[in-house]
């Protein structure tokens, strides 16, 4: 059988549940490093995502919710995307996406963004910080300033 993508549970106001993929970030991804992509998936063009927070830079070849390498996810928000180098399948590494609020891109650390219906930066997700539920407190308070 195939195996199966890690997915996080989490609730969301409601009862309602949403299943993300486990954004894993890596500071050892570095740009130029296509070994896997170059057997598996053919030449694509890698550009570079930059995070307006940190300032961590990686390369990304797909932007969207339904990364081509993996076509039974699809996710809740356009984000940027690349194959994982570190697994030994083809699977999607989410990188971040840009923010709902003020259209900059962010990682998807902990620091940098965080996920509730959208894609909000930590600048954006501070100011806000009274129109998000109770259940976020802990969330908003990883943010960095």
């Amino acid at each position: 059988g195939r195996g199966r993508l890690p997915l996080n549970k989490q609730r969301v106001s409601r009862g309602r549940y949403e299943y993300r993929v486990r954004a894993r970030l890596s500071r050892r991804i570095v740009a130029g490093d296509m070994s896997r992509e170059g057997r598996d998936a053919g030449p694509s063009k890698m550009e570079t995502f930059e995070c307006s927070l940190c300032g961590i830079e990686v390369s990304f070849d797909y932007k969207g919710r339904t990364p081509p390498y993996e076509k039974i996810i699809v996710f809740l928000e356009d984000g940027y995307f690349r194959l994982d180098p570190f697994a030994d399948r083809r699977r999607p590494l989410f990188i971040g996406a840009d923010c709902n609020l003020c259209s900059r891109p962010v990682c998807g650390q902990p620091t940098c963004s965080l996920f509730y219906t959208r894609r909000f930066c930590a600048r954006c997700a501070k100011k806000h910080e009274g129109e998000f539920p109770p259940e976020m407190k802990r969330d908003l308070s990883k943010l960095s300033s």
